[in-house]
């Protein structure tokens, strides 16, 4: 996820810009223009819905584990 957001920003400025401009050129120019953070912008919502997604499976696991092995206090 944190290594592909710059990624999906650069596509999204390739996108909406009327100029095309290669890969580089708009990450070399988003970096000079706004920082290096700023190709972080959005990580928020995603990010969370991975920790979400992520405790429901882990939670989920522990279960079907406890269920299928016949333990009855999940160790």
């Amino acid at each position: 996820l944190v290594v592909g957001q710059p990624f999906d920003v650069i596509k999204v400025r390739q996108q909406t810009s009327p100029v095309v401009k290669g890969l580089v050129k708009t990450a070399v120019e988003i970096v000079k223009k706004e920082g290096a953070g700023s190709l972080f912008l959005g990580i928020g919502p995603p990010l969370l819905g991975v920790a979400g997604l992520n405790s429901v499976l882990f939670g989920s696991y522990g279960l079907t584990a406890s269920l299928l092995t016949g333990e009855k206090d999940g160790r």
